[in-house]
């Protein structure tokens, strides 16, 4: 492909963490892709409550996941230093305000200013509102849920935008970052993301979904349940003008339980694949290599349980397992316990 839709592009993911796992590097990898090859600019959108975004950045761009042009914007640390005053109101729900009564503990960013205090009620209800360094709050929410009151609100502390779940703020900064006019496309990695934004009330949004696991539990059969976080979205599929799978399986899956939508693509993870070397590097019979972090979604033990059979007919053998993560010591235990010391070695992070 050498050419996209014209259109804004942005990529939505609900938060981005340090050191984070392949989800996250995959969206920052098309992200690159997009710039270097395609030219096209996708700012990286994140909604988790934060003062400062700029340590996640640093992080990022250390790993070589950023390009210098990269724009991760978030929505908390944008609203903070933006001036919001003057703006029309929207969705203003006859909601009860939040009453400044009871206990209060306040949450400083690194120069040590607060930008968040929890209010915790005398009735128990506890709340967050988020504060300008000049100490006026520009938004509140519920402390303890996704749902309940959130507002957006101009310096004078007013309410001048009101939704009945954090997603309403999510929907309404997004489309403030849109252009005018033109088509605005939002490539989501993230369930929550997608849920929130696929209300969005403007016919010039598009929202594209990535899979990145598995939408049912247990045996994983195509009649199983939904695992929690996907059955929002799998109960409001046609609401998505793109729901991508890695697989064709997956796909069919899913076509099979909820229909066979012209919505439902196959776009398997993006990698770019380097230069053969010249000649090629010897090849060893019986070597195997894992890419992947310790953790028990990757389910290394199994790996290392089917090795130890065929290290039985197959002693020459070799299992090299790259990465890091918090199964380490119990991989560990599995491999010694097995007599598996001089077959598979745990390389860690290269």
């Amino acid at each position: 492909m050498t050419s996209m839709p014209d259109g804004a592009y942005f990529a939505v993911v609900g938060r981005i963490t340090a050191g984070a796992g392949g989800q996250t590097r995959m969206m920052l990898l098309r992200h690159r892709l997009f710039a270097e090859h395609l030219g096209i600019d996708v700012p990286i959108l994140t909604y988790n409550p934060a003062a400062n975004y700029d340590p996640i950045r640093e992080s990022l761009d250390d790993d070589g996941l950023l390009l210098p042009q990269s724009r991760v914007l978030n929505l908390y640390e944008d609203l903070r230093g933006r001036d919001l005053d003057g703006l029309a109101s929207v969705a203003v729900a006859d909601e009860p305000a939040y009453v400044r009564e009871g206990t209060c503990l306040d949450y400083l960013d690194d120069d040590g200013v607060p930008w968040r205090r929890r209010w915790t009620t005398p009735s128990g209800i506890p709340w967050f509102e988020y504060l300008r360094t000049d100490g006026t709050v520009f938004a509140r929410t519920r402390a303890d849920g996704w749902a309940g009151t959130t507002q957006i609100c101009a310096s004078d502390g007013h309410a001048f935008g009101s939704w009945p779940t954090r997603g309403g703020l999510w929907r309404w900064w997004t489309t403030q970052l849109a252009p005018a006019t033109g088509h605005v496309f939002l490539v989501s990695d993230s369930r929550r993301a997608a849920q929130s934004l696929f209300s969005i009330q403007d016919p010039r949004f598009f929202v594209l979904h990535q899979m990145h696991n598995p939408h049912t539990v247990g045996r994983r059969h195509w009649t199983s349940d939904i695992g929690a976080t996907y059955r929002d979205s799998m109960d409001r599929l046609g609401r998505l003008d793109a729901l991508s799978c890695l697989t064709h399986r997956q796909r069919d899956d899913v076509a099979r339980r909820f229909g066979a939508t012209d919505n439902l693509v196959v776009i398997p993870n993006p990698v770019e694949i380097p230069d053969e070397p010249q000649p090629p590097p010897v090849r060893h019979p019986g070597r195997l290599v894992i890419i992947a972090r310790l953790d028990k979604q990757k389910r290394l033990d199994r790996a290392i349980a089917a090795f130890a059979l065929l290290v039985v007919s197959h002693p020459y053998a070799r299992l090299d397992i790259y990465g890091e993560g918090s199964e380490r010591q119990a991989l560990e235990q599995q491999i010694d316990k097995a007599g598996l010391t001089k077959y598979v070695t745990l390389h860690g992070h290269d």
